[in-house]
């Protein structure tokens, strides 16, 4: 199975320096773990290096800068966030031509860097995006603060799942139904209460795993590649949305993407089906 995610790794400034940071570096490196081949289209400047797994193939896009993410989280995991640069933006032209069909496309902004125009360059058997990084603006000093998503009548219609998370359409509430009205299924993340899932006009929600959380950095992105990746497996949604509370549950407690759960780690903690 081929995994190919588009939207930039980043550089996470942390109170230790930094550290590597980005939906598609958590998914990246999930998907990875899961057994899936994975291929990253991004962007970043050439004296960063994210260290991911060999076996993680990069196909970047030149840059002069490189992405980088400022978060803080207030005691309730509340995140405030300041972008101190962006890399090159991701259009059609960054996509390889040899990229083919894979079996999992996502598409994963950060900082509204992947253009809707890339959708014309590669499909996948299954395509699936989260929305946080169309979600997003900032002002000169970086200081990041939620607009609402452009060209949604353009993009989301080409997928067979979106991902989000309630913080992410917090500022916006009424966006969920017109996110709905486009998406074919829409999964709706809420941390510590699990998820929702849409499809068909019906919604069902699914209970979180007991964990012991460290950092709740990257754990939605987690949750969409073990989505992703049990759903194209199995056809089964409520099964996929299940599989991926469990890898989030996993990944709140490790810090870094690298901490991202392997098959075995949530096969047995599924065997418990401890819920929250």
């Amino acid at each position: 199975m081929r995994f190919v995610s588009v939207g930039h790794l980043c550089r996470d400034i942390v109170s230790s320096g930094y550290m590597l940071g980005g939906s598609a570096a958590y998914a990246g490196v999930t998907a990875r773990n899961l057994g899936a081949k994975t291929e990253l289209i991004t962007s970043f400047a050439p004296d960063f290096d994210p260290n991911l797994p060999d076996d993680i193939d990069i196909r970047r896009v030149h840059s002069q800068r490189t992405t980088t993410f400022e978060n803080r989280y207030d005691i309730h995991g509340r995140r405030t966030q300041r972008l101190h640069s962006r890399a090159a933006l991701l259009t059609k032209k960054a996509v390889p031509t040899d990229i083919g069909k894979p079996d999992i496309l996502y598409l994963c902004p950060l900082a509204d860097e992947v253009k809707p125009c890339a959708l014309e360059a590669v499909c996948g058997k299954l395509t699936g995006a989260a929305p946080q990084g169309w979600l997003r603006a900032w002002d000169e000093e970086g200081n990041v603060r939620a607009k609402r998503m452009e060209h949604a009548e353009r993009i989301l219609p080409q997928l067979d799942a979106l991902i989000l998370s309630e913080e992410d359409i917090a500022p916006f509430p009424d966006e969920l139904e017109r996110f709905r009205s486009l998406s074919p299924l829409t999964v709706l993340t809420q941390g510590k209460r699990g998820a929702v899932l849409y499809e068909k006009g019906k919604a069902e929600s699914f209970p979180a795993y007991q964990a012991q959380e460290r950092d709740p950095t990257g754990a939605g992105d987690v949750f969409a590649a073990a989505f992703l990746i049990c759903y194209a497996k199995t056809g089964k949604a409520g099964e996929a949305v299940d599989f991926a509370n469990c890898a989030a549950s996993l990944a709140v407690e490790t810090v870094g993407p690298m901490g991202a759960p392997t098959k075995e780690q949530i096969r047995e903690r599924r065997k418990c089906r401890t819920y929250a």
